[in-house]
């Protein structure tokens, strides 16, 4: 099946992961995606590759979540047109992990085993998390805060609470 569009990037209206803005895919790729049952794509855009999830609308239909960092590297914002090629990610349970969440993770046993018992979803979450600090001593503070938080437990207080404000 042929996978390029050309899509408008759109306001992301329920804004809770630091996602700022979406790409809807046309709905026969949404449908051809939901039928074989791949989440987890590619998207190739503007000489640029982003690993991404293909994100149920909840109507049939699915969209691309984006942030800040992307739109910067893409050199565009709101209302920008794209000319999109989507493709299966090959290695959809892959993190990409930052170098100093790597580093955290080699030094503390405990934290590793806590991280790699999450699942992949929370994992590229909390990698994100990381990622997206502009200096390297931002990204190394908030890699321990992970681990701090992990081995007191607060991350899983965190999503249990987080769980019961949307009930």
């Amino acid at each position: 099946m042929n996978m390029e569009f050309r899509a408008r990037i759109q306001k992301q209206d329920q804004n809770t992961t630091g996602a700022v803005a979406c790409v809807f895919l046309p709905r026969d790729i949404a449908d051809h995606l939901a039928q074989e049952g791949i989440k987890r794509i590619l998207v190739h855009t503007q000489g640029q590759v982003f690993k991404r999830a293909a994100i149920s609308d909840g109507q049939g239909g699915r969209y691309i979540m984006t942030g800040k960092d992307v739109l910067q590297k893409l050199g565009c914002g709101i209302g920008h047109m794209l000319d999109i090629r989507i493709e299966v990610d090959p290695d959809p349970d892959a993190v990409d992990l930052p170098e100093e969440l790597e580093v955290v993770l080699e030094q503390d046993e405990e934290f590793a085993k806590y991280f790699f018992g999450i699942t992949k979803g929370r994992q590229r979450s909390y990698a994100y998390f990381v990622t997206t600090a502009k200096t390297m001593d931002t990204r190394i503070k908030r890699s321990l805060e992970l681990a701090y938080k992990a081995k007191t437990g607060q991350l899983d207080a965190q999503r249990r609470n987080a769980q019961k404000a949307k009930e």
